[in-house]
């Protein structure tokens, strides 16, 4: 089986599978990176660089993966000990529904079809003018057309935290802003029928939450000022004053001070630029013994959540967890506060009892 062939397979497999856009991406990336180390099959792939290159989430990488996976085209099965690293196969179908390696069947006809040029005759020179059958190109069938999916909550909540909400990324969302948006977007299309503007269906929802994020980072969510003119009766909007970044992070800290009281936040949601501000405004002190506290509990947590351990993410998380302990003063302040008055009236009127005998 050579090349052509393989991509005609994988076509073919689609008018069984009904194959999406990220399950055909994926395909066809494994088949260019088989390529570029010489057609080795099977061979080794980080999982976790190539969900950071198509940008998407866990689940929908895994799910594009395991449906190649049952429509017989790839086979995996994770390293032999060396970090993330899966092991693919590229499997090739054959007469009879059996299943080759592509090591078996492709590898000794693919170097002769694609790199040998075969000679201009006056078939081939006829046949350049058909139409050309390439990777990511449908060979001739019946056209087939794109029923819109709408995408559950979970989906546009994921797709939110991999684009914005990327910690990796510069001046990302906190996650409970992201998983917020992410829900106040889905009502709106859900409520909608999922149209744009002007009535126009939607027929890529990410592009509809690209666009989303976009206006929240302009700020066109944000309440305009309104003002009426005695001399022209039309309205005068204003919109509100640009916010400075000190502005920014004092409202995200706010924000996520509200959440803590609802026991709805996470140290996934705290970023170290926030202690940050705290530290600069003075707002947080911690003594040796309450620092090597919260050194214990970032360790704790990086160990049990698999991830980097070296002393630059142990900081990282240690200014996370001394937000929550600001968070966990500060309603214990409240409290406090929130009581004296009633101590204060209760002895005052002890006294004026007390003054009447």
């Amino acid at each position: 089986m050579n090349y052509i062939e393989l991509i005609n397979q994988f076509w073919q497999k689609d008018i069984e599978f009904d194959f999406i856009d990220k399950e055909i991406a994926l395909y066809f990336y494994l088949l260019k990176v088989s390529n570029s180390i010489g057609w080795k099959n099977p061979f080794g792939l980080s999982n976790s660089m190539t969900i950071a290159k198509f940008n998407w989430g866990k689940t929908s990488f895994d799910n594009a993966k395991n449906r190649l996976k049952k429509a017989g085209l790839i086979d995996f099965k994770p390293g032999d000990g060396r970090g993330n690293v899966y092991q693919y196969e590229i499997k090739v179908l054959v007469k009879g529904t059996q299943i080759k390696p592509l090591s078996d069947t492709l590898s000794d006809t693919l170097s002769d079809t694609l790199y040998s040029q075969k000679s201009e005759t006056s078939i081939n020179i006829k046949d350049k003018h058909k139409k050309k059958i390439g990777i990511g190109l449908a060979p001739t069938v019946t056209k087939k057309i794109k029923v819109f999916n709408p995408p559950d909550l979970k989906e546009v909540q994921e797709y939110f935290l991999s684009t914005i909400g990327n910690t990796k990324k510069q001046n990302p969302w906190p996650r409970d802003k992201c998983i917020n948006e992410a829900g106040t977007l889905h009502d709106h299309y859900m409520a909608n029928g999922w149209v744009q503007g002007r009535g126009k269906p939607i027929k890529d929802w990410q592009a509809a939450c690209r666009n989303w994020i976009r206006n929240g980072i302009k700020g066109s969510f944000e309440k305009k000022e309104t003002v009426f003119n005695k001399s022209n009766p039309e309205p005068v909007i204003h919109q509100q004053k640009p916010v400075s970044n000190h502005e920014k992070i004092s409202k995200e800290i706010d924000y996520l001070y509200g959440r803590f009281l609802e026991d709805a936040v996470t140290i996934i949601s705290i970023e170290p630029m926030h202690y940050n501000f705290l530290k600069q405004n003075s707002l947080v002190q911690f003594s040796e013994e309450e620092t090597e506290v919260i050194r214990t509990k970032s360790i704790d947590y990086i160990k049990n959540n698999s991830l980097q351990n070296d002393e630059q993410q142990i900081l990282r998380f240690m200014k996370k967890f001394a937000v929550i302990e600001y968070f966990k003063r500060k309603k214990e302040k409240n409290k406090h506060y929130a009581i004296q008055p009633k101590i204060e009236k209760s002895n005052g009127a002890n006294q004026a009892n007390t003054s009447g005998e």
